[in-house]
C-alpha cells in the first residue's frame, strides 16, 4: 500500500513541475524564472526537479510536448466532422476562428516561450483545412487547397499576436471575416 501511494505521488511530480512552469510563464519570460522558483511553486525539491528535468530547456520542451498533445486533442474534438455538417463556408470560417482564438489565446505564454527559442510549432491539424475544403464549391480560388493553407497561415499569425490589443470577441469576428474574404475573393495574379 505504501509503495502504491509513493508511486502515485512520484507520477504526479512531472505534471506539477509542468503546471508550475506554465503558470510562471504567464508572469515573465522563461529565462527569468529560476529553477528553484519552479521547484518551490510545484512543491518539489530542486533535486527532485533536476532528476526529472536537468535544466529549464528540458522542462520547457516537456511542457511544449504536453501542450501539443492537449491542443491536438482539443482541436480534433472541435473539428470533428459531425459538428460541421451542413455549415456554409461563412459558418465554417466563424467556427474555425472561434476555435483558434479560444485554444491559442489560452496557451499564449507557452507559445511565446517556444517562439523565442525558435522551436518548431505545429498548430492546426490538417482537419482545419479539410473542414474548410468541405465547402469547396463556395471557394472562389483556382487552387482551393493553396487558398485554404494560406488563409490558415494568416489566421495563425494573427491569433498568435502576444498583445491583448484586440479583445477576444473582436479578434474572433475579424478573423472569421478575414478567412471568408480570403476564400471567396478570387486571387488576382
Amino acid at each position: 500500500m505504501v509503495s502504491a501511494v509513493t508511486d502515485r505521488i512520484r507520477s504526479s511530480i512531472p505534471d506539477a513541475l509542468l503546471d508550475a512552469m506554465e503558470a510562471l510563464l504567464e508572469r515573465r519570460p522563461a529565462d527569468q524564472i529560476p529553477l528553484a522558483e519552479i521547484a518551490r511553486f510545484a512543491g518539489v525539491s530542486v533535486a527532485g526537479m533536476v532528476a526529472r528535468y536537468p535544466d529549464r530547456e528540458s522542462l520547457l520542451l516537456a511542457l511544449l510536448a504536453r501542450d501539443q498533445v492537449r491542443r491536438s486533442t482539443d482541436l480534433d474534438l472541435a473539428l470533428h466532422e459531425d459538428a460541421w455538417l451542413g455549415l456554409s463556408l461563412r459558418e465554417r470560417c466563424q467556427r474555425l476562428a472561434e476555435t483558434m482564438v479560444a485554444h491559442f489565446r489560452r496557451r499564449r505564454a507557452t507559445l511565446v516561450a517556444a517562439q523565442e527559442r525558435g522551436y518548431p510549432l505545429r498548430f492546426l491539424p490538417s482537419l482545419a483545412g479539410t473542414r474548410l475544403l468541405d465547402a469547396r464549391e463556395e471557394i472562389r480560388d483556382a487552387d482551393p487547397e493553396r487558398a485554404v493553407a494560406w488563409a490558415i497561415h494568416v489566421a495563425m499569425v494573427t491569433v498568435q499576436d502576444p498583445s491583448d490589443a484586440i479583445p477576444e470577441a473582436e479578434l474572433t469576428t475579424r478573423l472569421a471575416h478575414l478567412l471568408y474574404a480570403t476564400l471567396t475573393t478570387p486571387a488576382v495574379v
